[in-house]
């Protein structure tokens, strides 16, 4: 089973081959090959003739003098490993790997190189006469991939034959002063070669080590449930997830997708038979959405499904089938090898990942319990929708959950369920919008009930926001009574709020001077910025000259409209308190704009100057209005915040119950355990005692044993005796009825005699 190639080197790759006899008959759980040495470092191969904990071949690359290297020296080699067939070199199964090879890491390859099943097969001819055949490949591209050791020791060679060439050249030509003078500058030459030769192999070998570890490992994360139910109304409106919040996982590239499972079911507690991965997609809207489940030979590779079908994987070729426009499926084409690898490394590639990252939805039932449960059976047309759940009331938009529906289904059909997961009655009237996008505006659109989800091109990872239809008629004053309305506000809000550079640097400053404040401060620092807003205003001198109605000498003045409608505008904004008002949620809108209404209506008759401090009194409004929705948004984030840190502080408490709980049960086991040690030494002493009355119990026992031999002996005896008496009462029972008809003969001649006397 050939591997891929082993990549671009101009240094020719050293080959080494290993003949291993009697290989069946190993008992040893590792053995190694001879060292052979590449570029002047010496390797060997590693073997686990019988899997290391594993039930297949373990194969790997040794640096064979690893313990000798000195700290912090690395190496490093591309390489390939091969057990070779002897009868037909197409069945030869060959990986390629590469590694940074150091004094902690000395040796590389693979735990799962080949099934032991696989390598038995007398078919294959990995075995011939008993004898395994393994060739290595090995390349260290020196000029390419240096390691800081070789460069150390390469600079320092150079630095000795420029230091010894100065060293010479200043004997030949001076003499004292001027020998001394040159010898000192040799000595900073030499200080200032050998600092450089430091700096410059410390970068190269962590750019390497960066390099390395990027190309050997994938970075993958994975959101489950949760992250969407404390992400969705907190961090995230429009959308599902930031990546940057979820749980993360590095893997080594060549590690299996049922291996990394097996990680996962460790970490979050969930077995691994019970998960289901999704990819997610870049749709052309620039959202990201789960797209399709893994497939199970994405999962676990042809090895996997050669163990569980029985049919070797270089035999296997799978294609992938695709829904056509007439709603039949058909075999579409051949999966690549990529596709078919199974090795996380592998399926990155397939999703052309960049940066070694790879985003997976883990989804996953649970039962009454909450425990984890099989997943929900899913035909290949089910479509995976998400929902949300809109309060006009509270503003507040939350994660629902999430179904799979039939593509022929329509949205009418699951609106029971969807009141289920919601907590309505089943019978609640709700609305439907499908979410869309968000930049550059928001586009949420209302979902025909009608139509089924094929119609209305439903898909996989599709957003579906509902509420309450009454919630919307209820004749309240709603800020924002439906969800494109509350989408389009916080949209508006998060682009209104964008700071400025320098207003980013002001707020982070303030962030981290003000970190502990507690709500009354930061609502009484808003509530001292809106005065001083106001402050500043009149400060400038736009001030508003108003002459309200008043006595002069008991006669009362009448004021003109202009000034009527200052006047009135003045009591609006200034009388009645309007941050007041604001802070309790009323606002007088209504009678604002129909007093700038009628300004509006009248512009002739106002100065320029008062219509300049109405311009004046309408900004500061706005201001305020502005102020406010970005206080009532902050205390969002706050309040949110706040429910975060109670949730961790409480998930603090439990924890620290269970930890006091376990010190108190592993103390009373402690004091169990000393209890039990007590027992046992008795124990043991009434063992010991047990032990002499068992010996001189079988002694006893031996001697009943005779007896009962020498009883059985009479019994036996007695028995025959028995049987003989059996015999002989036998043959005179038998006699008896000879007798009796004797006795009766001789009654009747008896009776006649008597009844006739002979005399």
């Amino acid at each position: 089973m050939a591997g891929s190639s082993m990549g671009e080197s101009k240094t020719l790759p050293f080959r080494f081959t290993w003949r291993i006899d009697r290989f069946s008959q190993m008992s040893a759980e590792r053995i190694y090959s001879d060292v052979f040495e590449v570029e002047g470092y010496k390797w060997r191969v590693l073997i686990f003739p019988k899997g290391n904990n594993v039930d297949c071949l373990s194969m790997y690359l040794d640096a064979a003098d690893s313990s000798s290297l000195p700290e912090g020296s690395t190496r490093f080699a591309r390489f390939s490993l091969t057990v070779v067939s002897q009868i037909h070199t197409g069945f030869s199964w060959r990986k390629d790997s590469k590694h940074q090879f150091n004094k902690q890491q000395s040796d590389w390859g693979f735990t799962s190189f080949m099934p032991l099943k696989e390598l038995f097969d007398p078919s294959r001819g990995y075995l011939v006469n008993d004898t395994l055949v393994v060739e290595v490949l090995v390349i260290c591209d020196v000029y390419e991939n240096d390691t800081a050791e070789h460069l150390r020791e390469r600079l320092k060679k150079e630095q000795e034959d420029l230091c010894t060439n100065i060293e010479k050249s200043s004997q030949d030509l001076l003499d004292g002063f001027v020998q001394e003078r040159l010898k000192e500058e040799q000595e900073d030459i030499c200080n200032v070669i050998e600092k450089s030769a430091q700096n410059l192999t410390d970068g190269l070998v962590q750019e390497r080590l960066k390099e390395e570890q990027e190309d050997l490992c994938t970075i993958i994360k994975v959101v489950q449930h949760e992250d969407l139910a404390e992400q969705i109304g907190n961090d995230i409106y429009f959308g599902l997830v930031d990546y940057n919040k979820v749980k993360s996982f590095r893997v080594p590239k060549d590690t299996s997708f049922n291996i990394f499972k097996e990680e996962v079911a460790k970490e979050l507690g969930i077995p691994a038979q019970f998960q289901r991965f999704w990819l997610w997609v870049k749709r052309k809207n620039h959202t990201y959405r789960p797209f399709r489940p893994l497939t199970q030979i994405e999962e676990a590779g042809p090895e996997e499904v050669a163990k569980e079908l029985g049919i070797p994987a270089q035999f296997q070729r799978f294609w992938l089938w695709v829904k056509r426009k007439n709603h039949t499926y058909r075999p579409f084409r051949a999966l690549t090898q990529i596709e078919e690898a199974g090795q996380v490394g592998q399926l990155r590639q397939l999703k052309k990942v960049k940066g070694a990252e790879l985003k997976l939805f883990l989804e996953v039932e649970r039962g009454l319990d909450l425990r984890p449960i099989a997943p929900l059976k899913k035909r290949d047309d089910d479509i995976l929708l998400f929902f949300k759940l809109y309060d006009p009331e509270k503003e507040e938009l939350k994660y629902a959950g999430r179904l799979f529906v039939n593509p022929s289904d329509k949205p009418s059909e699951i609106l029971t369920r969807l009141n289920k997961l919601a907590g309505y009655d089943p019978d609640e009237e709700i609305e439907l919008y499908e979410e869309i996008k968000f930049e550059p505006k928001v586009m949420c659109e209302p979902v025909d009930k009608n139509l089924t989800f094929l119609e209305s091109e439903f898909g996989n990872g599709d957003i579906i926001c509902f509420q309450k239809a009454s919630a919307m008629d209820n004749g309240k004053h709603i800020r924002n009574p439906d969800v494109p309305s509350y989408l389009k506000y916080v949209h508006n809000l998060q682009l209104s709020f964008s700071p400025s550079p320098k207003e980013s640097e002001y707020e982070e400053s303030l962030k981290k001077q003000n970190k502990n404040i507690i709500t009354e401060e930061m609502n009484a620092m808003i509530d001292e910025n809106v005065i001083a807003a106001i402050d500043r205003v009149l400060s400038e001198g736009i001030t508003i000259s108003i002459q309200s109605q008043h006595s002069v000498q008991g006669q009362q003045v009448s004021l003109s409209l202009p000034e009527q409608l200052l006047q009135e505008l003045s009591d609006i904004v200034f009388k009645e308190d309007l941050v007041e008002n604001f802070k309790k949620g009323l606002t007088p809108e209504i009678d604002f704009n129909l007093v700038m209404e009628k300004i509006d209506a009248y512009a002739d008759l106002f100065s320029s100057h008062q219509l300049e401090q109405v311009g004046a009194v309408k900004n500061l409004l706005k201001n305020l209005v502005r102020v406010f929705e970005k206080m009532e948004y902050l205390k969002k984030k706050q309040d949110s915040a706040k429910k975060s840190t109670d949730k961790h502080n409480e998930a603090l408490k439990k924890t620290r119950e269970k930890i006091l709980t376990s010190q108190t049960s592993f103390t009373n086991h402690q004091t169990q355990l000393n209890s039990l040690d007590g027992e046992i030494a008795d124990l043991k002493a009434k063992l010991e005692k047990l032990q002499g009355d068992r010996e001189s119990i079988a002694e006893i026992q031996d001697q009943e044993k005779d007896k009962i031999t020498s009883l059985n002996k009479e019994v036996k005896s007695i028995f025959h005796c028995l049987v003989d008496d059996h015999i002989k009462v036998k043959a005179v029972e038998d006699k008896i009825p000879e007798v009796q008809a004797d006795l009766e003969n001789s009654e009747k001649l008896y009776q006649f005699m008597k009844a006739a006397p002979p005399f």
